[in-house]
């Protein structure tokens, strides 16, 4: 009996042991089907503009490529302690959210927090944006203050990390979600792809995929890249070109004024002689 007992629990160990990971992939690879979580996130120091989501979105095997646009924050919660957020634009299609609690924003003024980790705050009270931010990152949004409506998880974070950053001590606390007119961009920070297809994440078959398409998405992401360098680039001379046609048109209406108040000086300085005779 005590040698059963011992081979029993060893096998029901074991038995755990094996099937830990796989029940873990399944879980984890449902939330992540079902919320559409990015293949490829693309960024370009330029920022992408609608025309690269619209190249992106024509490519084969391409189910959703979606702009967004996220920044790092400084905001103040209800006892006035400063804490680093990542503020995200609301998703379409892309890394879609699970509401836990309350609704979805409708005006730019109202956000959706972590649900995991939301750092004291609750729904109804506000965020507001800390003036230690950079003057940049001020001017990113519109607002200074953000209600929350609502508690929300992301695809984008399954794990209790929210990442790091270059601002306060280095490491984010949580996540928040905007609207997108809530950023006063006109550029995406960055381009989520989703291929079409539902392979199994961390399967065999998932990594040869993504290793298939690598190189030429890299190649095909410069390309776009450099395109947008140079509708940047094209616009500006535009702009300039427009700028040096407007300085000429008012130089020559300026000289014509200038030559009518000379000859109207003339007419009158003949007239004034005239008189004078």
């Amino acid at each position: 009996m005590a040698i059963l007992s011992i081979i029993a629990l060893g096998v029901g160990f074991f038995s755990g042991v094996r099937i830990t990971t796989p029940a873990m992939v399944h879980t984890v690879n449902a939330f992540w089907q079902e919320k559409q979580l990015y293949d490829y996130r693309l960024l370009s120091t330029l920022g992408w503009d609608e025309d690269n989501v619209k190249e992106f979105q024509n490519m084969p095997d391409v189910r959703y490529a979606e702009g967004a646009n996220s920044i790092d924050i400084l905001a103040l919660n209800n006892e006035n302690t400063e804490v680093v957020l990542k503020a995200h634009t609301i998703p379409e299609n892309i890394n879609q959210l699970r509401l836990t609690e309350g609704r979805m924003p409708q005006s730019d003024n109202e956000c959706l927090m972590d649900a995991s980790r939301p750092c004291g705050l609750e729904i109804g009270d506000t965020i507001k944006i800390s003036q230690d931010n950079e003057e940049d990152t001020l001017d990113t949004l519109n607002d200074t203050e953000f209600k929350i409506v609502g508690m929300a998880d992301s695809a984008l974070y399954v794990n209790f990390e929210r990442g790091t950053t270059s601002i306060g001590n280095g490491s984010v606390e949580a996540f928040v979600y905007l609207l997108p007119d809530a950023f006063d961009r006109d550029y995406y920070s960055e381009i989520y792809i989703r291929f079409d297809h539902d392979s199994v994440i961390y399967s065999k078959e998932y990594k040869d995929a993504m290793e298939q398409c690598s190189d030429s998405w890299e190649e095909l992401t410069q390309q776009q890249a450099d395109s947008r360098y140079q509708r940047i680039v094209d616009d500006a001379e535009s702009e300039l070109q427009d700028g040096k046609d407007e300085l000429e048109d008012k130089r020559s209406e300026g000289q014509q004024e200038l030559d009518d108040a000379e000859k109207e000086l003339a007419d009158g300085k003949k007239e004034l002689d005239d008189a004078e005779k």
